[in-house]
């Protein structure tokens, strides 16, 4: 299942959560994030996470709960550096 929020700020997580725990794909470039939101690693089976052309800073060492992803686009943000914990993620291939 793929997820694309409308463009809002407002990303209603209890719906993606109950509605849609088989996420695969989740777009939520241009939000205007600052942090990658906690919710996000509960979505242990997402293979696509596009969170481009936000104001991220910081990645959480949740990340690494994120097994299955493939697919990271971080592209067009503030982040200063990247946590070890990418290394730990075995389906990781690319990294934007």
């Amino acid at each position: 299942m793929d997820i694309t929020i409308p463009e809002t700020n407002n990303v209603n997580h209890e719906y993606i959560e109950h509605k849609h725990p088989k996420t695969l794909f989740l777009d939520l470039s241009y939000r205007e994030l600052e942090e990658i939101p906690e919710w996000v690693s509960n979505h242990d089976k997402l293979h696509k996470l596009e969170l481009n052309n936000n104001k991220i800073t910081y990645i959480s060492r949740d990340i690494e709960f994120l097994l299955w992803l493939v697919n990271l686009d971080l592209s067009n943000n503030q982040i200063e550096y990247l946590p070890q914990e990418l290394c730990y993620l075995p389906n990781l291939l690319k990294l934007n």
